[in-house]
């Protein structure tokens, strides 16, 4: 329970500091009463969720079926017509999934972990400095089309940003300048952080004094020190149909001190590194008549073309490329190195045609880039900056914006009073064959057992197969890949009724090529094979939501 302490601290001087009288306010704060400027509000959700065969294999238990939900009560209180706190706490749990007692039930726990966290806490000040403001605090970043710095209030927590962010707008011209922590290791005192390899969470032992049966948890040591991120995110209002909207967006990592001693027997040098300072610039462009508090300024037609470009350096070193003996030392490390370096890039765009005031179609395609070769110096797999955002590419979640192609039609039928309903169809490919198909989160996708789920070479094998230690395929060669992933189908439908919001939505998804040959392993020898490829994965949920 002392995990408690600091919110309910910190819950405690807020409302202390709100009930303070008007009197001991700044003079400029004209406030003739406490409840001047008072707002409360809050929502509550709750969604039941079923997945079946995510990763189309049928032997592996992955069928998973659970209720999420999500409730938040928040204050905003403006002090001034520029200046404002917004405090949200915010609830996210799943049904029955802390029991903490001998019976097993959440209904009957002897201690309890706390879902409460602090989803915004911020200060907003406008017009602080001239046209130049200010917001402080525990944030949602949420610019442009959020397919890179979103809310993403699909997912239970959501996204928040301990950050600063300056903003300002002068004629056509509305910019924000952020700059947040994304990692930290240093803490004074009284503060604490799980943050760093100085702070790793150990082992903990959980004993029933009456049974003498021990619970033993336990993690790998934190390997990330400190990270930051900078972005820079522009509207420049041209016409009310035509909105630029560039952008840059700095992913800022420290480097990481080496784990073993590149000298056999002796001690590991004190400036010895694993990996140097890992800098990821993204810089791209967005082009929209999507200029009316997000929604398009034309009843008839809306666009949304959207491209950037990443460059920096992860901090590595591999082989040069130019090094075509592959000289190495005495301990097998390449003699010739050179800096690995990021090149990929990404586009998207979304386009829209209402031939009725009822009906929209809609047209989606996206490609994020691959990487032939992961060995070498030229990092071009496109690196998602967070997990992507819930729908933009599909509604099942199954792919990451990470070495893909998607291409989508969509119809968004609205029947007032009655509702909505949204059909779409998705077909996946990967942009290079020989790179992985990552998952929402960008990590390489993998079955219940941690094999990978499509065909790839990560070194761009040519010649065969590469095998790991247990015989398994690690590599497949070149001319055993495919880049066919899966082809997703959507129906959503919402309603609302009584001040509430009701949603309902399944998705089904048929795996192809790429997936069932690695499931498979089509090209393993047919009498020692086990056939498993199940080409079908199915989602659906109901959604209930409530706001005030």
């Amino acid at each position: 329970m002392r995990k408690n302490k600091p919110i309910t601290r910190f819950i405690t001087f807020l409302f202390v500091a709100l009930l303070l009288p008007a009197s001991a306010m700044a003079d400029d704060w004209d406030a003739s009463s406490w409840l001047d400027g008072f707002t409360v509000f809050g929502s509550a959700r709750f969604r039941p969720e079923f997945r079946a065969n995510p990763d189309f294999n049928r032997k592996t238990d992955d069928t998973s079926e659970f209720v999420g939900s999500k409730i938040q009560l928040g204050i905003e209180k403006k002090f001034t017509e520029d200046t404002t706190l917004v405090f949200r706490l915010q609830d996210s749990r799943v049904w029955g999934g802390s029991p903490s007692s001998d019976s097993g039930f959440a209904a009957d726990p002897q201690e309890s972990d706390s879902f409460l966290t602090v989803r915004e806490a911020y200060v907003k000040s406008d017009n602080l400095l001239g046209p130049v403001g200010i917001k402080m605090g525990r944030q949602i970043l949420d610019y442009g089309s959020g397919r890179q710095l979103g809310r993403t209030d699909w997912n239970h927590v959501g996204r928040s940003f301990d950050a600063m962010e300056f903003h300002w707008e002068l004629g056509l011209w509305k910019s924000s300048l952020i700059g947040a922590v994304i990692a930290e290791e240093d803490a004074g005192t009284g503060l604490r952080t799980t943050v760093g390899r100085e702070n790793p969470s150990g082992i903990n032992f959980q004993c029933n004094a009456t049974s003498g049966i021990c619970t033993v948890q336990s993690s790998t040591p934190r390997e990330l020190d400190d990270a930051y991120m900078a972005a820079m995110y522009n509207e420049i209002k041209i016409h009310p149909q035509f909105q630029l909207e560039p952008y840059y967006i700095g992913i800022y990592k420290k480097w990481i001190p080496a784990s073993t001693s590149p000298y056999p027997g002796l001690p590991i040098p004190p400036k010895a590194r694993d990996r140097q300072r890992d800098n990821l610039h993204t810089i791209g462009l967005r082009i929209t008549n999507k200029t009316v508090n997000g929604k398009s300024a034309s009843p008839i037609f809306d666009y949304s073309l959207e491209g950037a470009y990443q460059t920096g350096f992860n901090g590595q070193r591999v082989q040069a490329g130019w090094d075509l003996l592959n000289l190495r030392d005495s301990n097998g490390d390449p003699i010739y190195t050179e800096r690995q370096r990021y090149d990929a890039y990404v586009l998207y765009a979304d386009v829209g045609y209402r031939p009725v005031e009822f009906l929209r179609i809609g047209l989606m395609a996206d490609l994020a880039s691959g990487d032939p070769d992961r060995t070498d110096a030229s990092v071009a797999t496109y690196n998602q900056l967070f997990p992507s955002n819930h729908g933009p590419m599909g509604d099942m979640d199954l792919i990451g914006s990470r070495n893909m192609i998607a291409r989508a039609i969509r119809l968004d039928l609205s029947f007032g009073q009655y509702g909505e309903l949204k059909l779409a169809y998705w077909n996946y490919r990967k942009h290079k064959a020989q790179d992985s198909y990552y998952d929402n989160g960008g990590n390489a996708a993998t079955d219940e057992d941690g094999e990978l789920l499509s065909t790839e070479t990560s070194s761009n094998s040519r010649y065969g197969e590469v095998l790991d230690a247990n015989g398994k395929i690690s590599e497949n060669s070149v001319a055993q890949l495919s880049a066919a992933l899966f082809d997703e189908y959507n129906v959503t439908y919402a309603i609302k009724a009584n001040g509430l919001k009701f949603a309902f939505g399944y998705g089904q998804a048929y795996a192809r090529s790429s997936i069932r040959h690695r499931v498979d392993e089509t090209y393993v020898r047919p009498d020692l094979r086990e056939p498993a490829f199940d080409p079908r994965s199915d989602f659906a949920y109901f959604m209930l939501t409530a706001e005030f």
